[in-house]
């Protein structure tokens, strides 16, 4: 690697430990995904994944599919309010009554927070009821 490149990895590999540990921060860098640039370079900012929650091939990365939703008195507001904690959203739908939907974040880093708290807590509305969130195919 040149002694830039290699100062460049440095100061990014310093940042990230210094400040990713705090949630905003981290919300904060995502949020400007595609434009951000170091050292005049384009950077492409994503959340790391464990394999299992990488986009099907060929699948939009940016929607889920939300299956086990309460079958009454659950609308796609109730789902857009639930699932824009973890970004910004362009789309959401519930087909009411038959308990299943879908949402669509403005990029795929909305996504990642979604299935990674999924991962490591679970997706429920109604206490007791666990929701079934993977990407939509």
């Amino acid at each position: 690697l040149s002694p830039v490149c290699l100062g460049s990895l440095r100061r990014a590999a310093s940042i990230n430990a210094e400040y990713m540990g705090e949630q905003a921060v981290t919300d904060s860098v995502l949020e400007q995904a595609g434009q951000l640039s170091l050292d005049g370079r384009q950077v492409d900012v994503k959340i790391a994944l464990p394999p299992e929650l990488n986009p099907p091939e060929g699948g939009e990365p940016n929607k889920l599919f939300v299956g086990s939703l309460p079958k009454e008195n659950f609308t796609t507001e109730d789902l857009r309010k639930y699932f824009s904690q973890w970004g910004s959203l362009t789309d959401s739908w519930v087909s009411e009554g038959r308990g299943f939907g879908f949402v669509t974040y403005l990029n795929s880093n909305g996504a990642g927070k979604a299935l990674l708290h999924g991962l490591s807590v679970g997706h429920s509305v109604v206490d007791g009821m666990w929701m079934d969130v993977k990407y939509a195919r």
